[in-house]
């Protein structure tokens, strides 16, 4: 709160409420159960002890199922957080963070409980479909007779290949509802400051490829409605049908007074160079003349080639 435009000001205060009340909202939160506390991180204002800075905040309060508290400070909002019942009612499901492979112990597959109980008994790893027994499970160097959900931990599994199962496989008990690999899924996926984009690889260009391109864009389902079209975009295929050279020799820098040449090119074979001066319409300059500059205002030169 120190570091708003108004230090310790009530009105940001309200505004973070309503910002983040319609996020957790979203994503399932009970705001009865929340409680939002204006703090200083630097100064400590709210954290340990009531603040001075802020006498416009009279304090939180949060409705539980069997209770309701109301305080002040953070340390006392975190103390009232009831932690999330483990869902070990229901059929295990353990994904695999990795695999590993220890001598003396095997394969080690590691990852965290998200439901049911593992314990050295028969498991079952989608989507590979292996069946295999649990030697042992640990935790931190410590063994365990059975990991909850919530426990990062390893178990140690018989006559099962390093190579056979992998990271992202799913673990479960054999005869209580079994992963299986599924069909298909549904999902919502948010891309975060992503451009869409499309290739068009066009192979083997000759000189009828060249020209000037432009895209548009479009929905799936509804190609009559397109986007602005970008900018045009000119493609030159160079080679034997590429356009003329154009390049002043030494330098394109010339004193007032001074002389330039000006050497006209081509990789296909020519027998003549015509040179143009751009917004002149006189008659075109012989090869090999030699221009004396001028005090003139400066432009593009093009020159062009020709068959005999």
């Amino acid at each position: 709160m120190d570091s708003t435009e108004l230090p310790y000001g009530q009105k940001r205060h309200k505004e973070i409420i309503k910002e983040i009340s319609t996020y957790i909202k979203k994503i399932g939160y009970n705001l009865d159960t929340v409680a939002f506390v204006p703090i200083s991180g630097w100064n400590g204002d709210n954290k340990l002890e009531p603040s001075a800075n802020m006498p416009w905040f009279k304090g939180w309060k949060v409705t539980h199922k069997d209770d309701s508290a109301s305080r002040t400070m953070l340390l006392e909002a975190l103390d009232c957080i009831l932690p999330p019942a483990h869902p070990s009612d229901k059929p295990l499901r353990l994904p695999f963070q990795d695999v590993y492979k220890i001598d003396g112990i095997g394969t080690v597959p590691v990852g965290r409980v998200e439901t049911g109980v593992l314990k050295p008994s028969m498991v079952t790893f989608a989507p590979v479909n292996v069946t295999n027994e649990v030697k042992s499970v640990e935790m931190y160097h410590e063994a365990l007779s059975e990991a909850l959900p919530g426990n990062n931990m390893g178990f140690s599994v018989k006559n099962v290949s390093f190579k056979g199962i992998h990271c992202g496989n799913m673990a479960g008990d054999s005869k209580n509802n079994p992963p299986m690999e599924a069909a298909g899924f549904t999902a919502q996926v948010i891309m975060l400051n992503h451009s869409y984009q499309a290739l068009f690889p066009v192979e083997s260009m000759i000189s009828s490829h060249r020209g000037t391109f432009r895209c548009y864009s479009s929905e799936r389902n509804t190609l009559q409605v397109c986007s602005h079209p970008s900018d045009w975009h000119e493609i030159l295929v160079s080679g034997s049908y590429s356009k003329s050279s154009l390049l002043a020799q030494l330098s394109p820098v010339v004193t007032s007074g001074g002389n330039v040449t000006l050497l006209c090119g081509s990789r296909k074979r020519f027998s003549r160079f015509i040179l143009t001066k751009e917004g002149e319409h006189r008659p075109p300059l012989d090869p090999g003349f030699t221009v004396t500059v001028q005090r003139v205002v400066p432009g593009p030169v093009p020159c062009g080639t020709c068959d005999p």
